[in-house]
């Protein structure tokens, strides 16, 4: 009786798993394939992050399980480094490591699972919008999205590349709590904020107005119904995350911040026209010693969005098309902060100048037109 129940339940859960969940993850092996030499690829940031897993990797050794001063940075004077940037893919590293792999590979092995959950988190989300072939066509555009390409192969933020499988888990989760307002549903909400938080802050102060918009689209639709839930879990997400964001804020008075609005780093110098942002990725030139990094949303990412947008422009389907009027007017804002336009923006808003560059409004647009390619699925 035991193994005939065990039985039912095992067929029942047969029953509700999705196939394309697995379709997406297979997806990402074109990509994946390309991080199988050893070592780290060549940009302009994988060393530095290597550098902080073997910091962490000493402290906790040590004995010190939450370090916030990297001893040995800084020609070792020390540096803060753990107190100003979000630590949570460096301890997911530092975990892989310690079950055999080397430092440089276990960085790579979480970007591998960065990169499959953020086509499945993808696809589960726009699988609620567009139904199971459109979401399996948003997974696709937004693992392949140009802006990621561009961090794996010649930037090196890994913690900013694994912060985007976060943005639609947080989405899904509210839209999930929008539709039920559970207590449980608070808490599902949360989570994934407060991981997004301590991921990359940089990432998630970018993508938060977004997160707040969305919310603010759910309450209008349903009329103000489960208020207090969508404030409940924006609430608790800070609330879980502020052990790391809480000093990181305070504490910016004591260090030279305004360092990093000087020469390269001011954001002055980092904005972008327009026609590169809609222009299709140029060919790669393999032989290339130093090639140039291109920063576009995607000409084919937004060819195939504007079909999604055609399709959906007919009677008969209200609220979808609201929710599409929505992630437009997202990836219509978020290229609008790129332009030099939006420097009176940048020039007065708090803590905006911190991201220092301001193309990195692109991996909003890459949210964006990806949720948006799926509409162009029948």
């Amino acid at each position: 009786m035991v193994e005939e129940g065990l039985s039912k339940k095992l067929g029942k859960l047969a029953g509700r798993a999705d196939p394309f969940v697995l379709v997406a993850m297979l997806a990402a092996v074109f990509s994946l394939y390309q991080m199988l030499p050893p070592g780290l690829p060549e940009g302009a940031d994988p060393q530095l992050h290597l550098y902080r897993v073997v910091q962490l990797d000493q402290a906790i050794r040590g004995g010190v399980p939450f370090p916030r001063w990297a001893p040995d940075m800084a020609y070792g004077y020390g540096y803060p480094v753990f107190n100003f940037n979000a630590p949570l893919i460096y301890y997911l590293a530092e975990a892989v490591h310690l079950l055999g792999l080397a430092f440089a590979e276990s960085i790579k092995a979480t970007y591998f699972v960065g990169l499959v959950l953020s086509g499945v988190f993808m696809y589960i989300f726009a699988r609620d919008l567009w139904g199971r072939w459109g979401g399996l066509a948003s997974a696709v555009a937004y693992m392949y999205v140009p802006f990621s390409l561009l961090q794996v192969f010649r930037r090196g933020d890994y913690p900013e590349l694994f912060a985007v499988l976060f943005f639609p888990l947080v989405l899904w989760r509210f839209r999930r709590l929008a539709a039920t307002g559970s207590g449980a549903d608070v808490a599902w909400a949360a989570i994934p904020y407060a991981l997004l938080v301590l991921t990359h802050n940089l990432a998630a102060l970018l993508f938060s107005p977004v997160v707040a918009g969305y919310v603010l689209y759910l309450l209008a639709k349903d009329r103000g119904r489960h208020l207090v839930a969508h404030v409940g879990a924006l609430a608790l997400g800070l609330g879980l995350s502020a052990f790391f964001w809480i000093p990181a804020v305070w504490e910016r008075q004591y260090i030279q911040s305004d360092k990093l609005f000087l020469d390269f780093f001011d954001y002055h110098n980092h904005f972008k026209q327009l026609a590169e942002l809609v222009a299709f990725y140029p060919p790669s030139d393999p032989q290339a010693a130093n090639p140039p990094w291109v920063f576009t949303i995607g000409g084919a990412h937004l060819l195939v969005a504007g079909i999604g947008l055609w399709r959906l422009a007919r009677p008969g389907r209200p609220v979808l098309r609201w929710e599409t009027i929505f992630f437009w007017a997202v990836l219509a804002v978020g290229a609008f902060m790129i332009t030099r336009s939006s420097a009176f923006i940048w020039e007065r808003a708090p803590l905006l100048p911190l991201t220092q560059f301001p193309w990195r409004f692109l991996s909003v647009t890459a949210f964006a037109v990806s949720v948006l390619a799926g509409a162009a699925v029948p």
